[in-house]
């Protein structure tokens, strides 16, 4: 139920469409509705949260790519085999030379956090956030260079190869 994409400023923007499809099936019952064709049908959906401008990309996200339920970064930021059914984290790349690894569980963090305060603190907070530079970034930044030169490569697609898990019988 979560969607996720890149912006030209390089943020990273999530959709919940389990709470537009409810929002949604009220609307629906209120209007009486019945029809199941056409635009009546259409959900539409609020984004729920976007990545902190000083946590993303400096560049236009090119591509992103899903981690399989398997795999996800672990401590000491390498990438660690799981026994788990849920796709938590997605991989994103842009022209400024960086990989980023984001977490799904970390934005609905930072959404609790959010709605979990008086309307006062959130007024505050959102004048000190630009001071702080909080908010739901990526969990994991690596770099991208030349093997030889060191240079920065600029990549703009990303092929996500994991081979199947070894057995240990």
């Amino acid at each position: 139920d979560v969607v996720v994409g890149g912006l030209a400023s390089g943020q990273v923007v999530m959709w919940d469409l389990a709470e537009a499809r409810e929002a949604h099936k009220l609307e629906k019952a209120l209007t009486d509705d019945s029809s199941e064709e056409g635009g009546a049908n259409t959900i539409c959906a609020q984004a729920k949260i976007f990545s902190a401008v000083d946590h993303s990309h400096k560049r236009t996200v090119t591509d992103l790519q899903w981690l399989p339920p398997s795999l996800e970064t672990g401590e000491r930021n390498k990438f660690v085999r799981k026994l788990g059914q849920h796709q938590d984290q997605f991989l994103t790349i842009a022209g400024d030379g960086q990989l980023l690894v984001w977490d799904v569980r970390r934005a609905r963090e930072v959404l609790e956090q959010e709605l979990g305060k008086p309307k006062g603190e959130q007024e505050e907070e959102k004048k000190d956030e630009k001071k702080k530079k909080d908010g739901w970034g990526p969990s994991l930044k690596m770099p991208l260079t030349h093997p030889d030169s060191g240079n920065e490569l600029a990549a703009t697609s990303l092929i996500l190869d994991v081979p199947p898990a070894e057995d240990a019988a």
